[in-house]
């Protein structure tokens, strides 16, 4: 199938774009043209970004028709949300009711048991990091003995005292 682009870019333009362009899914839509204007097939610019042909068909004809703006994405195109504003709101709820502290995978276990839906902790991150939620990891922060002389380490911290060397020094 031999690839008929519409004339919106020139190939130096779209050189361009593959190089400055920030998004990796916009990125691609540029080297698709630009390979299939440097005489590659479809099915062999599909295979080389891992898409299925038809995806890649779609793309020209939004290009041809639309010019650089049938790149985009456009609003609700792609995958609906199965964390919705509603669930999130539950979410909130149980976090509040239950303490407070709740891990990801705690989280991804109570919506498959109430709600019946299976999503990634990955999901779920996402979706608190867009409601601006904070969270905490148990990898975070630094252990401390708990029979520590508190404030020998705040002056540790200050500045105040000097470390002991280890090679035996000072």
């Amino acid at each position: 199938m031999a690839a008929t682009l519409a004339n919106h870019l020139s190939k130096e333009q779209i050189e361009e774009r593959v190089k400055s362009t920030e998004g990796g899914w916009l990125r691609d839509k540029y080297r698709a043209l630009l390979w299939l204007l440097q005489g590659e097939t479809y099915r062999a610019v599909a295979r080389r970004l891992g898409i299925d042909l038809s995806t890649l068909v779609r793309w020209v004809q939004r290009y041809n028709a639309q010019g650089e703006k049938g790149l985009y994405r456009k609003r609700g195109q792609g995958r609906k949300r199965v964390v919705n504003s509603e669930r999130m709101q539950k979410i909130k709820q149980w976090v509040s009711e239950e303490g407070g502290v709740w891990t990801l995978e705690r989280m991804k276990v109570r919506l498959k048991e109430e709600e019946g839906i299976e999503v990634s902790p990955q999901g779920i991150w996402y979706r608190l990091r867009e409601e601006k939620w904070s969270w905490k990891s148990w990898k975070t922060g630094r252990p401390s003995y708990p029979k520590a002389d508190k404030k020998a380490k705040e002056a540790f911290k200050k500045g105040g005292l000097k470390r002991r060397s280890r090679k035996g020094g000072e």
